[in-house]
């Protein structure tokens, strides 16, 4: 009787113990979903960049016309 009772007090606070800890990301203190609160990631936003068709190596990030053969420079697909 006395190793039942042993068994039973350990799988109990065995049982107990297991039971204390929250799962990640399932609620904070106030009881509301940390992950719904969460602000998304920022998306960065890539500036488009305007490259001279007979000069590919003449780029901008502003349309305008290249300062080697005054094609107008065209967006960079």
């Amino acid at each position: 009787m006395k190793h039942t009772t042993l068994l039973t007090l350990a799988l109990g606070l065995l049982l107990w113990t297991s039971c204390d800890n929250e799962p990640e990301g399932s609620s904070d203190t106030n009881g509301k979903d940390s992950t719904a609160t969460a602000a998304p990631a920022a998306v960065p936003v890539l500036a488009a960049l305007y490259i001279c068709p007979m000069d590919t190596d003449v780029v901008s990030n502003t349309p305008g016309k290249c300062p080697k053969c005054g094609m107008d420079l065209v967006e960079k697909k």
